[in-house]
């Protein structure tokens, strides 16, 4: 039964190449790589927001600050009049009055300030954060494409060599057979040869006929199930233990 043990060989090298290439294109580690890939984006989004929040605290800041320096020079000239001894006491009264006033609103507008700085100091600090946790990531994420890349490349060495043997095997078969085989595995999802236990084939699960089952395990011709039409295979004692 030399052909049908060959055939029954090939399907299993078949079956080893497709798990294989599954491996090789549907890996956990591509989920995990397109993840880091979006806390990369994530993160690079989060730092642009930062700078142009930035920017803007900035812009405020400077213009209070601006408007700060010219009520400072509205006191300064008040002050000067309120000195100069000129006017009369109800001008002087006056300008006492609007010194209080202009300097209340000075210590809202320097008030005002801090809080501005305190919010720039907190931004630019989550913007450095986020800027080392994206050095930390583009780390990992290379990390994962190295991780993938050399996983990747064992995976395909290891194809090579199953479809090595797979040749090998091929070698060993007739035209007529090779035909037959690649036909049914078509038409049968790539299950082509299975196993006859118990007078049961275990594609389709359908019992066979006492004569058919010794044909099967005395025949060196290739056996079809009368239901499913793949090959039967009886597999030695020993085969079965191991």
């Amino acid at each position: 039964m030399i052909q049908l043990e060959e055939l029954y060989r090939l399907q299993q090298l078949d079956v080893e190449i497709n798990k294989l290439e599954d491996r090789l294109v549907s890996k956990q580690i591509l989920k995990e790589i397109e993840r880091v890939k979006r806390k990369v984006e994530k993160l690079k989004q989060g730092i642009n927001d930062q700078e142009i929040k930035e920017k803007k605290l900035k812009k405020e800041i400077k213009n209070e600050e601006f408007a700060n320096s010219r009520l400072s020079k509205q006191v300064d000239n008040y002050q000067d009049e309120l000195y100069s001894g000129e006017g009369s006491a109800k001008e002087l009264e006056q300008l006492q009055v609007k010194i209080s006033e202009v300097k209340a609103e000075q210590s809202e507008l320097e008030d005002k300030i801090l809080s501005l700085m305190m919010e720039l100091e907190e931004t630019q600090n989550l913007r450095i954060n986020k800027q080392n946790e994206l050095v930390d990531t583009k780390e990992e994420l290379a990390n994962l494409h190295q991780e993938y890349e050399e996983e990747q490349n064992e995976l395909e060495l290891e194809i090579n060599e199953v479809k090595e043997k797979k040749e090998e095997v091929i070698g060993c078969l007739t035209e007529e057979v090779i035909i037959k085989y690649n036909r049914l595995k078509e038409e049968k999802s790539g299950l082509v040869v299975v196993e006859l236990k118990d007078k049961y084939c275990m594609g389709c699960g359908v019992g066979l006929p006492s004569r058919l089952v010794e044909q099967v395990r005395n025949n060196d011709q290739l056996t079809h199930c009368r239901n499913c039409g793949r090959i039967l295979y009886w597999m030695q004692e020993e085969q079965q233990e191991d």
